[in-house]
């Protein structure tokens, strides 16, 4: 039941949600996600950020019964939940040792969270590949989805009690700030239990959250904040197989190294990194993809889309077409030619740049050492920005919050990513999709860098000059007050939206495309025009009178909310538009305009009509 007191439909419209199946039996996904929806939407209603009114925050206390009756509590979802006799038989069959989970927290028996690859606490997280020759079985990654709905809905089901006493009693605002900090303490870590135990993409989540503390509560971003730089790594062993087998034809490592870390500087849910040097002295990094890795994954977004679909009318943003875009994203990923190729082009692009000194460095690939699942590269020196202000303490160098020491810092920071992004999207239309503060390096000597090209997005010419354009439009609002916008001008900003595939609800106010465009790309605004808010959990964010985005800007989207993101954590005021624009000025030039779409087809459709007719009358 909504808010309001109307029945939610069981399925939204559009195109049904996905099963997740396995050889003997499936397990309706769907319908044990949309059984903690209401609950899900109450905890986001009822309290969002700490910044939310505090008549909306719920009052937090730990659920009677402690971690194991919100175990068995999500457990009795997922019963209620199941649509057959074989569902039922799955739950039953897992329902003990996720209630178990629930309680230790997926830790091993040491009580240390331990590597994916040698947990024997859960069949789900250690199924990630023992050997080469091992596939992630279909039962294990059923048995992955079941423990991720039954301890998410544990998280959600623990806000249930306190939200209904909240709802009955006017309580201190104070007491209710307290406890909601308290409650956020808890769910925090009961969230990073999951997701060390689980590990694949749910650390991609797990890295979103920590980045992105103008959306998350702090307790969530801080518990979260080790995910960025790095997961567990998977044994030595399997990674010398993998690359003598993969990269070398069999050779030993000897034969191509002089020398190989086998510590890794860096982990992630796809692949990790080791320092390595090659036999002419080079020292390079070597990005090895996990084993079996790419049927968990896929499993594992196959998961979030239809617990995103089950919730999609109840949270104020579409995730679910956030986590389409990101599985199409993440079918690239598992490719390391592509990568490799993206990489160099864009590292070409920006060698171009600024007289040869770019924006931001860029690693090159070692021509001759590539492959589909492992990629030697340019070893990049640094620090990754996650970890920037503790290796400043470390020598000795403490930059305050908000100190100007940190301001230069942030705008030098900030305006060198601004810059490469304008040189990718604008010049390029290739840009790198997956910017959180662990692929930022910065270097020894101030500059900056940019790493992980797993995630890339291509843009089609049209749409980047519609971006440009829009961005132009953006920046001519710099020093002007929005809320003096005539009715012309806010109707000509939702025509050329709408223009760009951004479909509007009914009931969205006039002001709507206008605040949307400033939030998007006026990173430098706390306030929007016509009520809205730029906090994006709340339901006066412009995307909530948004009924669909165009595919591509899902992930455009996401730099700008990152730059926008590291712009609030530095204390800095930054405009995107304006930094954007003499790039955004130069796609639009006059010699790169595009006739209109119907006319332009036409014309070609004659152009081969006529070619066609010429063809004939030769052959006759």
């Amino acid at each position: 039941v909504s808010s309001s007191g109307s029945a939610v439909p069981r399925r939204p419209p559009g195109p049904r949600p996905p099963q997740l199946r396995s050889r003997d039996s499936k397990l309706s996904a769907a319908a044990a996600a949309a059984a903690v929806a209401a609950t899900a939407a109450a905890v986001v209603r009822g309290g969002g950020r700490h910044g939310a009114a505090s008549s909306r925050r719920p009052l937090a206390r730990r659920t009677k019964g402690g971690p194991r009756s919100r175990g068995a509590a999500a457990v009795l979802f997922a019963q209620r939940s199941a649509q057959t006799v074989e569902d039922c038989e799955v739950v039953e069959l897992l329902s003990t040792d996720l209630c178990t989970d629930a309680v230790d927290g997926g830790q091993g028996d040491s009580g240390v969270a331990s590597s994916s690859f040698s947990s024997t606490t859960s069949s789900s997280s250690s199924s990630s590949a023992e050997s080469l020759d091992d596939p992630t079985s279909s039962l294990s990654l059923l048995a992955r989805s079941v423990n991720f709905y039954t301890r998410a809905a544990s998280i959600l089901v623990s806000y249930l009690p306190v939200l209904l006493q909240s709802k009955q009693a006017e309580l201190d605002p104070d007491v209710l700030e307290s406890e909601w900090r308290r409650k956020h303490e808890l769910g925090s870590k009961d969230l990073k239990d999951l997701i060390d135990n689980l590990q694949g993409f749910y650390v991609k989540v797990g890295q979103v959250i920590a980045t992105r503390n103008d959306l998350f509560p702090q307790e969530y971003s801080q518990e979260l904040a080790h995910m960025v730089d790095s997961v567990n790594p998977f044994p030595f062993q399997l990674l010398r197989q993998t690359v003598e087998q993969e990269l070398l034809g069999g050779l030993p490592l000897e034969q191509v190294f002089s020398s190989f870390d086998p510590v890794p500087l860096g982990s992630a849910s796809i692949a990790q990194v080791h320092r390595a040097t090659l036999m002419d002295g080079r020292v390079v990094a070597v990005k090895v993809q996990r084993p079996n890795i790419e049927p968990q994954l896929m499993s594992d977004i196959s998961t979030l889309k239809t617990f995103t679909f089950a919730l999609r009318r109840l949270f104020p943003v579409d995730y679910y077409t956030v986590t389409v875009e990101l599985e199409e994203q993440l079918r690239e990923e598992f490719d390391f030619i592509k990568e490799a190729n993206a990489m160099d082009r864009i590292a070409e692009a920006m060698g171009q740049a600024q007289g040869g000194r770019g924006p931001v460095t860029i690693p090159r690939s070692i021509p001759g050492l590539v492959s589909k699942r492992v990629l030697c590269m340019e070893f990049v020196p640094g620090v990754p920005l996650s970890q920037v202000r503790a290796e400043l303490k470390r020598q000795g160098i403490d930059i305050a919050p908000g100190s100007k020491a940190e301001q230069l810092f942030g705008r030098r920071l900030v305006g060198s990513l601004a810059a490469a992004f304008a040189i990718m999207i604008f010049k390029e239309g290739l840009f790198h999709a997956d910017p959180h503060p662990g692929n930022v390096f910065c270097m020894p000597d101030g500059s900056t860098a940019l790493i992980d090209f797993g995630q890339t997005k291509r843009l089609g010419f049209r749409f980047r000059r519609q971006v440009a354009e829009l961005v132009i439009k953006v920046s001519d609002w710099t020093g002007r007050d929005p809320e003096n916008a005539t009715a012309g001008e806010m109707a000509d900003m939702r025509e050329f939206a709408e223009s760009m595939g951004v479909v509007f609800l009914p009931s969205a106010r006039p002001e709507c495309a206008l605040a949307l465009s400033l939030w998007l790309f006026d990173t430098s605004r706390t306030e929007l025009p016509g009520g809205y808010v730029c906090n994006e959990l709340s339901p006066d964010n412009p995307t909530r009178d948004v009924a669909s985005f165009p595919r591509d800007f899902v992930l455009l989207c996401r730099t700008t909310l990152l730059i926008r993101g590291l712009a609030m954590r530095l204390n800095i005021k930054f405009s995107l538009s304006s930094s954007w624009r003499a790039a955004a000025q130069d796609h639009v030039g006059p010699s790169k305009r595009l006739p209109p779409r119907k006319k332009w087809l036409q014309g070609l459709g004659g152009a081969l009509q006529g070619l066609l007719g010429r063809a004939m009358g030769a052959l006759g």
